[in-house]
């Protein structure tokens, strides 16, 4: 496995995210703001969260919310899920590396390409899943 298990912890976890972003993407769309301290302390703990801020609107990252806390009720956890916990577990490994020298635009693909690879998707289908187009 090139990421740890999806567990309770982990669901909790993301539960924890999605409640963050919905809550600054509501601020964002009443015109308000979202601190420095918030945004750099939420991509630091799940990198590339802000992208699913940027890309999301409210109800999806509201559906996503539900979806996870629905897992930590005994149902069965979503598949994208677990490719988000892949994503933002290898990317950090990939920012914490000496190596990672490539800027963090390609980085991030990379990842997606790797996370893809090992769920047997296509890299599209994924970006499409975890980031899709705002409308």
């Amino acid at each position: 496995m090139i990421a740890p298990e999806l567990d309770a912890a982990g669901l909790r976890s993301l539960a924890e995210k999605y409640t963050a972003l919905l809550n600054a993407r509501e601020r964002r769309d009443a015109g308000g703001s979202i601190s420095k301290a918030q945004l750099a302390a939420l991509a630091k703990r799940f990198p590339g969260a802000l992208r699913e801020l940027d890309r999301n609107p409210a109800e999806t990252l509201q559906r996503r919310l539900n979806e996870v806390e629905a897992a930590l009720s005994g149902d069965p956890t979503p598949v994208w899920a677990q490719w988000v916990w892949t994503y933002h577990h290898l990317l950090a490994k990939e920012l914490a590396s000496q190596r990672a020298l490539v800027p963090g635009g390609q980085r991030s693909q990379q990842v997606l390409k790797m996370v893809a690879e090992y769920y047997g998707i296509a890299a599209t289908e994924l970006v499409r899943t975890l980031f899709p187009r705002r409308r």
